[in-house]
Order: C-alpha cells, then sequence, then structure tokens
C-alpha cells in the first residue's frame, strides 16, 4: 500500500474517499455529514484543514470538490484504501486474483488498471467493466489481446475497455459528453496506476 505523505485523521480519510470515490461531483458539508452520519460541526472542522492544504477547492456556490490537480500521492493512498475495502469481500476474490495475474504478467512500465460501473458498488454485477490505459495507440490491441488471455483463465463475464493516453485527452475535450472516461471518473476502483491517472487526468481536464 502506498504511504501519504499527509496525516489524514480517521474523519479526514473517510472525507477524502468520499471525494476520491466521486471526483467531479460537488458536496455540501451538510451533505457529506449526511452520508457520513456525523455532525456538521465536526465535518466542518476537519474539512478547514483540507481546504487549506488544497486538497479541496471551494467554488464560487460555496459547494466542494476535490482538487485533483495536486497531491497526487496521497490521492493514490485514498484510492488504495478504498480498493482494499473491496478486496477485502469475500465475493470479490475472484477479481482480486484476476487483477494480481495481470500485474506478474504485465511488461508495459505505463499502465493504467480501472474497476468502473456496477462491479464498484454491486456484490454480483452482471458484467465486470475494466478500464485500461496504455501510453499510446501501437499498445492498445496488444493489451486487450493480453487482458482478454487472462481473464480467460477465470469464471468472470469481463468487458474490457483498452485506450491510449491520446483517447483520455479526446475524451476530456467535451466533459459533458457521454463516454468511458466521464462515466468512470464518479464510479471506479484504481487497481494499478492511481498517481498516473491523476497526473493524466490533471493534464487533459486543464
Amino acid at each position: 500500500m502506498k504511504k501519504s505523505t499527509q496525516i489524514f485523521t480517521k474523519i479526514q480519510t473517510e472525507i477524502m474517499e468520499i471525494f476520491v470515490a466521486n471526483i467531479t461531483k460537488r458536496f455540501t458539508i451538510r451533505g457529506i455529514a449526511k452520508l457520513l452520519n456525523k455532525d456538521p460541526s465536526l465535518i466542518h472542522r476537519s474539512i478547514k484543514p483540507l481546504i487549506k492544504e488544497e486538497f479541496l477547492k471551494l467554488t464560487e456556490e460555496k459547494h466542494l470538490i476535490l482538487n485533483y490537480s495536486e497531491h497526487h500521492q496521497d490521492l493514490a493512498y485514498i484510492e488504495s484504501l478504498r480498493l482494499m475495502n473491496f478486496f477485502v469481500k469475500k465475493t470479490n476474490l475472484t477479481i482480486k486474483l484476476f487483477t494480481e495475474d495481470v500485474f506478474k504478467s504485465m511488461k508495459d512500465e505505463y499502465f493504467i488498471l480501472i474497476i468502473f460501473g456496477s462491479a464498484v458498488e454491486k456484490s454480483n454485477p452482471g458484467d465486470i467493466d475494466f478500464f485500461a490505459i496504455v501510453n499510446n495507440k501501437e499498445n492498445v490491441e496488444k493489451t486487450e489481446r493480453f487482458l482478454d488471455s487472462i481473464g480467460s483463465r477465470y469464471s468472470l463475464k469481463l468487458d474490457i475497455n483498452v485506450v491510449s493516453t491520446e483517447s483520455i485527452y479526446e475524451m476530456s475535450n467535451n466533459r459533458s459528453e457521454k463516454n468511458v472516461l466521464n462515466e468512470l471518473l464518479n464510479k471506479h476502483l484504481i487497481i494499478y496506476g492511481a498517481e498516473s491517472f491523476y497526473r493524466l487526468l490533471k493534464n487533459a481536464r486543464r
């Protein structure tokens, strides 16, 4: 697990998990308090340092949003906590074994792997949606074959999408467009390459 450069309190960690799980969503302090079943005054005190250190930003309407342009190591740490909570469930053991197999076999230095869609929230989804990002278009088909080959060893119904970093920039040009990137930003778990993903997101969504 990645170590955080920032020491979060337990409440701050829970708050950050909400924002990292919903990268582009906006929240109010009362909304966060309701989600965590905590007193709004406690949430307000816990959030103030997160704003000061620029983990979170305030919009003109005084809503809170994640600042995904900074602190990528810390955001990756929070992502790793979410992933650990996902993999600790017995129903997700086969998914964990598949991703471990991928990690052991993958030779590319630049590789991002994400679960998105219903599998993030449901214990028995129809399909397991994976999204992989590779460094250039020439590696897309090779990576698709690689992931399909490993997936065939497991009793999982996988739907695997592989794109290049160039495609991420194209998808980011229209933030209101319905595409895989815009869908997964608020329903995802990053398996590998969280820091790379946030750096890519920062550059693509300027």
